[in-house]
């Protein structure tokens, strides 16, 4: 039979090589065992290559009065005789054949990589490192135990923070790098066992099929994405690398999807058992309370768009085109609903939770440091200017300048400017002071409001009182909108010490 072919590339894979020697041998029929004789093959190795030609439809077994009932014989079929002598279609065997190849090229990396996984490990190794990092702070402020073993006690979002955490505050677009650290962060031991052991078992897998750049590109665009959706819909703090690991297995059935027709039928079949299994396993885990389900499926749709990109662009061709314009286009979507999720975190109830949460914390430390110190020392100094004002200088600015005591109005001067002046000492301590509490805050604020009023109001009476008679009548307005804005000052400082005053006979204090 006249061979249509005139390239060798495509008997590089046996199906095809089997193929044409059956068509060679049309009409008569092709005797495997006299093939594999000559050949010197195993006749196991070549029964198994018909029966994938057989599963095609391209064989078929024959019969001939010439031969012994017990010989097997094959010839084409109509479809295989079309494939043989049409050259495009042939072409096309050919490519799918050697696509096979790439795909077995494929399953031998991920049998090296189950031994070479560099890339695998040293994301492991980071995630170690940044749990080691966390420990050493949560030991030097005394919860160690409960860093290990309780990631909800009290003190120990500041530390979780610290080492990466993704947290809803207002400054967190500015923060956008948590939607990677976040993946590295492990709330509790067992937490970083569980992701540890799996990112493990997946990662090899993964780094066989695309190699170091490809698995680094897929884990990291599956956390991305797998924060980022958690962020958009339901914001809350959270950590871990099940999102990418989630993304991992999205991408291996993105590649199982795209090469499942290549792939040899038993690894097809436990490749496809295994993906659902675990995909039910995790499906199971995200409806626990206290993990992210939508994190997992944000990692587990990222990692699929990705996987799928890269699994097309694998196998060259037009489908290269294909693959990064889906490759591009994911990245893009990604970067999209980062922005989205970290914008929609900032401004979201949990973010005021978190806030209104660590300030109260914040406050047990703060307020009884202010109690102790600046709060009685504000109270002294608000007696001193109620006194002053009471005795001294409301009656003095009440009676015309001309009928003025001169030494009682020098006497209030001098008053006014030691008030001023201790107005101005306590409002530099005021505005030194850094405090984190809600309650601390607003005290702060307060303080500061009322002593910018009443040293304000005492400088403009010592100016008033030291002048006399030349004072202007027009600046009396003046004296009166400073009075009003130190009683109001006073007013807000006084109603805050009396909602926070302590048990009852306890000091006032915020």
């Amino acid at each position: 039979m006249a061979d249509p072919h005139d390239s060798t590339a495509e008997s590089f894979h046996p199906e095809v090589a089997i193929l044409r020697r059956i068509a060679d041998a049309h009409p008569s029929p092709f005797l495997p065992k006299a093939f594999a004789h000559l050949a010197g093959l195993d006749p196991e190795i070549v029964l198994g290559i018909l029966d994938r030609l057989y599963e095609q439809g391209l064989i078929e077994r024959v019969r001939s009065e010439d031969a012994a009932a017990s010989d097997l014989m094959v010839g084409l079929t109509p479809l295989g005789l079309q494939t043989v002598t049409d050259s495009e279609a042939f072409n096309r065997f050919a490519s799918g054949r050697r696509e096979s190849l790439e795909v077995l090229e494929d399953l031998g990396r991920v049998a090296f990589a189950l031994t070479h996984a560099w890339a695998t490990r040293f994301v492991l190794v980071l995630m170690g490192l940044n749990f080691a990092i966390g420990a050493v702070l949560a030991w030097r402020a005394g919860l160690g135990s409960e860093y290990f073993f309780d990631a909800n006690a009290p003190g120990m979002l500041p530390i979780y923070r610290s080492i990466g955490l993704f947290v809803p505050e207002p400054d967190l677009p500015s923060e956008w790098w948590r939607l990677l650290s976040a993946g590295f962060v492990h709330l509790g031991l067992i937490h970083l066992l569980v992701n540890g052991f799996s990112l493990n078992s997946l990662g090899k897998l993964a780094e066989g099929l695309w190699g170091v750049p490809g698995f680094l590109l897929i884990f990291l665009a599956s956390v991305w994405s797998g924060f980022a959706l958690a962020g958009a819909v339901s914001p809350g703090p959270s950590g871990g690398a099940s999102g990418g690991i989630c993304g991992l297995l999205g991408a291996m059935g993105a590649w199982v999807a795209v090469n499942r027709g290549h792939m040899p039928p038993e690894h097809r079949r436990s490749w496809t058992r295994a993906l659902v299994i675990n995909a039910i396993l995790i499906g199971s885990m995200s409806l626990i309370p206290g993990i992210s389900g939508l994190g997992h499926l944000g990692g587990a749709m990222g990692g699929a768009a990705t996987g799928l990109g890269l699994a097309l662009m694998a196998r060259g061709g037009m489908r290269w085109a294909s693959g990064a314009a889906v490759l591009l286009a994911s990245l893009g979507a990604m970067g999209w609903l980062g922005r989205a999720g970290l914008e929609n975190a900032a401004h979201s109830e949990s973010a005021g939770r978190i806030r209104d949460y660590e300030g109260a914390l914040a406050d047990k430390a703060e307020i009884p440091k202010l109690n102790s110190r600046l709060v009685p020392e504000m109270a002294k100094f608000l007696q001193n200017y109620q006194e002053n004002e009471e005795l001294h200088w409301h009656p003095l600015l009440q009676r015309d300048k001309y009928r003025r005591n001169e030494s009682a109005a020098a006497d209030g001067a001098r008053k006014a400017e030691a008030v001023k002046a201790s107005g101005d000492g306590l409002m530099a301590e005021w505005t030194a002071l850094v405090v984190k509490g809600t309650v601390a805050g607003k005290a702060r604020s307060l303080a500061l409001d009322m002593l910018a009023g009443t040293t304000a109001y005492s400088g403009i009476v010592a100016e008033c009182l030291a002048a006399g008679r030349e004072w202007p009548m027009e600046r009396d307005r003046e004296i009166a909108e400073k009075r009003g804005a130190a009683k109001r000052g006073m007013k807000a400082w006084t109603e805050l010490l009396e909602a926070n005053r302590g048990g009852e006979g306890d000091a006032a204090g915020p």
